[in-house]
């Protein structure tokens, strides 16, 4: 495992090498990633129903497809500053048994699972595409065995979690007091959600 300051340092250098993973994950040629990226953003968007979004587990779990996990990609590798920020807040404060919920392209699971103070992440995303994605990423870094996937927080049969992650989730959700709620009742008294 590494140290926090080489996990953000691999961060900024390529993202965990997230070009060379979406060219082999997505079988794209890579001269043509950056023209997907861009398309796969202005397709997303169309396919977004506005305010008329009423249920957004269909919306990312059946709708999307591999667009929001090129719209993701498209995000994190323009944002690499605001990313490198979030890690760097999870390092100080997460631990342990790690809930990465609506983990998105896994960028904070990956880092979770380098660290040394991380003992498991357990990686929630109701988008199939992000979750095999994801998991052909932790088999390239050889992060496998600290991470596992899940469609929801049941599926992980876990009582209780040490952190909960939760970046840029809670404002697509219908109800986020629920899903608030729901995070309460599976941390520990010194649970420390991000």
């Amino acid at each position: 495992m590494k140290q926090n300051a080489t996990i953000i340092k691999d961060f900024l250098e390529d993202g965990f090498d997230l070009k060379s993973h979406l060219v082999e994950f997505l079988r794209l040629k890579p001269k043509d990633l950056e023209n997907f990226l861009l398309n796969a953003k202005l397709e997303l968007a169309n396919l977004h129903p506005g305010d008329n979004l009423t249920n957004c587990s269909e919306f990312y779990e059946q709708i999307v497809g591999d667009k929001h996990l090129a719209d993701l990609a498209a995000w994190h590798i323009t944002s690499k500053e605001y990313i490198s920020n979030t890690l760097k807040l999870q390092q100080k404060f997460a631990s342990n048994r790690i809930l990465d919920f609506g983990g998105g392209i896994g960028t904070h699971s990956l880092a979770n699972a380098m660290s040394n103070n991380v003992e498991h992440v357990y990686f929630v995303d109701i988008n199939k595409t992000n979750r095999d994605f994801v998991k052909f990423r932790a088999d390239k870094l050889g992060l496998d065995k600290k991470i596992s996937f899940y469609n929801s927080i049941n599926e992980t049969n876990i009582d209780k979690f040490d952190s909960i992650i939760c970046l840029d989730v809670l404002e697509h959700l219908f109800d986020p007091a629920s899903q608030l709620k729901i995070f309460y009742e599976i941390m520990k008294d010194d649970s420390v959600a991000i």
